[in-house]
């Protein structure tokens, strides 16, 4: 790409200084970590950029993987800057000094998404908003398709999580805080906040009065049965969000959680004792080895959310689309299967399995569903997309299984 980017820029008379400094991130950056991560430490690095330049060159980069597969055979300089004026409705002297190079006339900020589109495809050829996600073919059965590819345009919300018991008193404190937010209508328990809301001044999860959590996996709790006293296993806990989840609702199942990453089960630790929750066990262990599962007891219900594609959290970390492949895919689905495989000999008969990805692939979801179904006795008593496209919220698939 180097060498592409830097021909090409010599050809540019006038380039401002926010296109040339995001096109020389984005040339270095490899998605070896979250793009915002990237991001703060070179602006760490290289102090000459004041707050406002850091806005403008975060947007520029977060437009460059935003759309995805539309501008990707353009010359890079072209692709951002289509990018940027698909995406952005600043209609300021910056905007359109960005975009000189562009030779998109006129600048008309005010039209939508796809008349932008539209005037981009008459200077570059026909463009259709479904090339943004090329994968259309293996996605499972979204309800909105068109929902889920615009919502991958823009940043999705912040979600919280209340406490039952402390709901009025985050309420108070985000108001006192002057923070603006909406309870969601149906989901009396989660309440959304705009893109980049700073809570620190609230504490409501310094007191484990509130966690952040996205809609969509607020949304798995319903597909959670858990009975009074039973024994369940958290068995891809990371945090812990849905072993919160699971003893909301039922705060007297007996719980173990387990990971592979001991760093994660001391972040769990620490979540779990704002959430006022000592009675668990905590077992690091590698769920793909089955000799690592030796000692462990059978349980009542397992909860699976499995490592995947994170597909359906595109919209939020939009760089993951631009280094996923195919091959990728298929590693997740080989870990998948071996987890659920050996997750399923821990089971008690009758009791139950809640799978969880938080992808938009069939091959991550359906598919494998079937394969416990069909391979190691299971029966599918409830499963889907949840879907958060349309309110700002992630993509997950959950799958409530009973052994047979």
């Amino acid at each position: 790409m180097k060498h592409r980017l830097f021909s090409y820029i010599n050809q540019v008379e006038k380039l401002h200084s926010y296109v040339y400094s995001s096109l020389d991130l984005l040339q270095h950056y490899r998605g070896e970590m979250p793009l915002h991560l990237y991001l703060k430490k070179q602006f760490r690095l290289n102090r000459k950029f004041g707050s406002r330049d850091r806005r403008w060159i975060r947007q520029l980069c977060y437009a460059w993987f935003r759309t995805g597969g539309l501008f990707r055979k353009e010359e890079p300089l072209q692709r951002l800057l289509f990018s940027f004026y698909l995406l952005t409705d600043q209609e300021d002297q910056t905007a359109m000094d960005i975009l000189q190079p562009a030779a998109l006339h006129p600048l008309d900020f005010t039209l939508s998404r796809q008349a932008k589109l539209k005037q981009i495809s008459e200077k570059t050829g026909e463009r259709r908003e479904e090339d943004l996600f090329p994968y259309l073919e293996q996605l499972s059965p979204l309800p909105d398709v068109q929902a889920f590819i615009g919502s991958l345009y823009q940043q999705p919300l912040v979600w919280l999580r209340a406490r039952r018991a402390h709901l009025s008193k985050v309420l108070d404190r985000l108001e006192a805080a002057g923070i603006a937010f909406s309870v969601h209508p149906v989901e009396p328990m989660a309440i959304s906040l705009a893109p980049g809301t700073a809570l620190e001044t609230t504490g409501v999860l310094e007191r484990g009065w509130a966690e952040i959590q996205d809609l969509s996996s607020q949304r798995t709790l319903h597909f959670m049965d858990p009975a009074p006293g039973e024994n369940w296993l958290d068995a891809c806990a990371a945090s812990g969000g849905k072993s919160l989840l699971l003893m909301e609702r039922e705060p007297s199942v007996r719980l173990t959680v387990c990971d592979n990453r001991a760093s994660i089960l001391k972040n769990l630790e620490e979540r779990f004792r704002q959430n006022g929750i000592t009675s668990y066990t905590k077992i690091l262990a590698d769920l793909c080895d089955p000799l690592s599962l030796a000692g462990f007891p059978h349980f009542d219900g397992i909860i699976a959310d499995v490592p995947c594609s994170g597909s359906g959290t595109w919209a939020r970390n939009p760089e993951q689309m631009e280094f996923f492949n195919t091959e990728s895919l298929y590693h997740y689905v080989r870990v998948q299967e071996m987890i659920s495989t050996n997750l399923s000999g821990l089971l008690r008969t009758g009791g139950k399995m809640l799978y969880i990805t938080c992808s938009v692939f069939k091959a991550e979801n359906e598919d494998r569903t079937a394969a416990l179904a069909s391979k190691h006795g299971f029966r599918i008593q409830k499963e889907g997309i949840i879907q958060g496209s349309a309110e700002g919220a992630d993509t997950l698939f959950a799958s409530l299984l009973i052994k047979k």
